[in-house]
């Protein structure tokens, strides 16, 4: 497995999205419904997974990243044995089998990590697998980012670098700014994005991270498609983490899709 590029920022990642809850309520309404256990693909640090433990769920969380699920692992031990011992952790792709016979009754990939796998053979072989590890009538729930669509199919037209973020630490004397620029592939609807996380002290020479990730440019009619041919029904589309009506402008596209009997 390589080295993924989430190695390389797991910290920078952290402080980036520190706080950040705005999608836990939704994941926690449909965990209500549903019961556990749980999966969650590209889980990262454990930003949702740690909060579906402390809910009282079994989740499993899985993530290509090494250096994110070692982060993972230490705020679970943090939040303490009860909420740790409800986690099992994995390193694995999100195209990547995981369970026989299938088990879980809930899966999620959750703020746009979908958009991360390039190709649509990527996206179907995903989608295969998770039917494959769910029971019949197990929902899954995608967050596809689709204004950063429209944000960096600007950027590359354009060729122009945005600006993402800029924090300071609690101590105020250290700048993280993250900036980012997109680029054109030979992959049709895929930009390749090259990310810069600067770091630095006033007075103080500057540490730069640079990362290059896939964004897939993901469609409505796409995912009707793809989901139905693997084993999955839609079953309501949201433009917002409040579960707002989706529509092509919205923030978000946020899928729930229902396993199907048959597969």
């Amino acid at each position: 497995m390589s080295l993924d590029p989430y190695d390389l920022i797991a910290a920078l990642y952290d402080r980036e999205h520190a706080g950040f809850a705005d999608d836990v309520a939704l994941y926690e309404r449909y965990a209500a419904q549903t019961g556990g256990p749980i999966l969650e693909l590209a889980c990262g640090s454990g930003r949702l997974t740690i909060p579906m433990a402390e809910a009282g769920y079994a989740i499993t969380g899985t993530d290509r990243a090494a250096a994110m699920l070692q982060r993972a692992r230490a705020a679970a031990d943090a939040a303490g044995p009860d909420v740790a011992s409800r986690i099992t952790w994995r390193q694995a792709e999100m195209t990547d089998p995981l369970e026989h016979p299938p088990v879980f009754r809930l899966a999620f990939i959750g703020l746009g990590s979908f958009n991360h796998l390039a190709t649509l053979a990527e996206r179907v072989r995903a989608l295969r697998a998770i039917r494959a590890s769910v029971v019949p009538g197990a929902l899954l729930i995608l967050d596809i980012a689709q204004a950063d669509a429209r944000r960096f199919t600007t950027l590359a037209e354009l060729g122009t670098v945005a600006h993402v973020v800029t924090l300071l630490d609690d101590d105020g004397t250290t700048v993280l700014t993250h900036t980012v620029a997109a680029q054109p592939t030979a992959r049709a609807a895929t930009l390749s994005l090259t990310h810069w996380y600067d770091t630095h002290r006033q007075g103080e020479p500057v540490t730069r991270v640079t990362i290059e990730t896939p964004f897939a440019l993901i469609t409505s009619a796409e995912m009707e498609l793809a989901l139905g041919q693997t084993g999955w029904r839609p079953r309501q589309w949201f433009g917002d983490h409040e579960m707002g009506p989706w529509d092509e402008s919205t923030q978000r596209m946020i899928i729930v899709a229902q396993a199907t009997e048959a597969h």
